[in-house]
């Protein structure tokens, strides 16, 4: 489907036709939230495939639409922080690959299931400075519901640049500090390979970076 294509079937999605563009730039929910719907739609179809598809295969479905859908170099070094410069280039690259295999095994292994959830994107933005909040439910068939917000920038493109859990848990807060105490002055090695355990026990062992 074309870019046009999308955002078309995203307008009647989201029921946004004619909608007024909303403060912050003339940005509007349908440009905006186009990448987040695409990423629930791969996330829908990962939970179909299940745990009788191998970790790895649904590991490549998803891929693609999050390295899409994130901004993960700037998420990485806001996790990093100010240490981030000091790095060797090479350290930088090894660093960006074990972290997009990380974050990319833990959406897999956290959406392996489909018992009928379905995702309802919020028909506003909510800004943040420069950045706009694109709210995500999970409804489950059970009734119960988990939020999900993307705090969304552009760059080009819409892109993510942190996720709330519940609404107001940062993971980009939670990485920073999970991080912290594996990095040595510009030495990111225990991190790197904190990250390469993470990927392999997600994937049950299967995958090795």
């Amino acid at each position: 489907m074309t870019g046009t294509g999308r955002r078309a079937a995203l307008g009647a999605l989201l029921g946004l036709a004619g909608l007024a563009a909303t403060p912050a730039r003339s940005a509007t929910i349908v440009e905006v939230a186009e990448p987040i719907v695409a990423f629930n739609n791969t996330l829908v179809a990962i939970m179909k495939a299940g745990k009788v598809t191998p970790f790895l295969q649904r590991y490549n479905m998803l891929a693609p639409e999050l390295e899409r859908t994130f901004d993960l170099n700037t998420i990485l070094q806001a996790c990093v922080g100010p240490r981030w410069s000091a790095l060797m280039a090479d350290d930088q690259t090894t660093l960006e690959t074990a972290f997009t295999a990380f974050t990319v095994a833990t959406w897999v292994a956290n959406f392996d299931e489909y018992n009928g959830q379905g995702f309802e994107v919020s028909p506003s933005l909510r800004a943040v400075g420069n950045d706009q909040i694109v709210e995500v439910v999970i409804q489950r068939k059970s009734g119960d519901s988990k939020k999900i917000d993307y705090v969304m920038r552009q760059e080009g493109s819409w892109r993510a640049v942190d996720v709330l859990l519940d609404g107001t848990i940062s993971r980009v807060a939670v990485q920073r500090s999970d991080f912290r105490s594996l990095i040595s002055g510009d030495n990111v090695s225990a991190l790197i390979a904190s990250l390469r355990r993470k990927v392999s026990d997600l994937s049950g062992g299967t995958m090795h970076t």
